[in-house]
């Protein structure tokens, strides 16, 4: 009854007083539901908390700006998106995040804000200029059209922004379509990127091949994916063979229990546990490789 009192006393007080804020009640969840080792513990609501906190801190702590990106793709200069952290510009440290088969959205967005809310400037490139799907078909139809080499020089060109902009340690990370395009961009542009972290996604090797990797890479997959040769635990597994026959400075972890796309908070396959977990050691991968 407390509780619920003093919630309203500051809704009353911040309409008062014009205050901007945001407020969230999330339905079946009890005190202390963030609390992983309470009674009360809900890791869905407690991963949608977390997210939400770290849109808050990047939307009133980090300079977000929309950006033209020169690129060899023949389609010309990229839009994208710089949310920028001055803390993560003073260590010169930044990362290319490659979106789904989806194009630009709201999920996309936000994981360039997580990275930025954790102290690393991000770069979000739209590889498909302005389009963007939401349903499963118009996301296939996308990404069926999509150059695949032209979109590995569109990261390249976000890579050099990042690169003139003063950050020395530039990293590249996707998901999805955009894991397979960030291990693709690990191994064509290996002098200029420091590293590579892929969410589910393998890249064909006539595009980029995995034996030719240079720089530190770090792989997350489920164990219950399915897409064969792309993201399941058999082209995981390959891919783990083809890096360890290179000596490669690699790491892959796979998710008990995980399906594709468990990151992706507003899909079907979303699994907090996992998806932290896979945030938290994808940090110290940038944090190891940044010293």
């Amino acid at each position: 009854m407390y509780c619920c009192i003093a919630v309203c006393a500051v809704l009353l007080y911040c309409c008062i007083v014009e205050a901007s804020y945001e407020f969230y009640h999330y339905d079946g969840a009890k005190h202390a539901f963030t609390k992983s080792d309470g009674p009360n513990y809900n890791p869905e609501c407690a991963a949608l908390a977390f997210q939400r906190t770290l849109d808050f801190i990047a939307k009133h702590s980090v300079t977000e700006q929309s950006v033209s990106v020169e690129s060899e793709n023949k389609k010309g200069a990229v839009p994208a998106t710089v949310y920028e952290n001055g803390d993560a510009k003073a260590k010169g440290v930044a990362i290319v995040v490659i979106q789904e088969w989806w194009g630009i959205n709201n999920e996309i967005k936000s994981k360039g804000r997580a990275f930025c809310a954790k102290g690393v400037t991000a770069i979000v490139p739209d590889l498909y200029r302005g389009k963007a799907a939401t349903t499963d078909q118009e996301a296939s139809h996308l990404m069926s059209e999509l150059d695949w080499p032209g979109a590995v020089q569109d990261i390249k060109g976000a890579v050099q922004y990042l690169k003139k902009a003063g950050y020395s340690k530039v990293f590249v990370t996707g998901y999805c379509m955009g894991g397979a395009l960030a291990l693709a961009a690990s191994v064509l542009d290996g002098g200029n990127v420091r590293g590579g972290i892929a969410y589910y996604g393998i890249p064909d090797a006539k595009l980029a091949d995995p034996l030719n990797l240079k720089v530190p890479f770090q792989g997350h997959f489920g164990t219950l994916d399915s897409y064969p040769g792309f993201s399941d635990q058999k082209a995981a597994a390959a891919l783990g063979e083809k890096l360890k026959s290179i000596k490669a400075d690699y790491e892959i972890f796979n998710y008990e229990g995980a399906n594709h796309a468990f990151t992706k908070i507003d899909g079907p396959n979303f699994n907090p546990v996992a998806a932290a977990l896979a945030f938290s050691r994808t940090l110290e991968f940038i944090a190891k490789h940044s010293a």
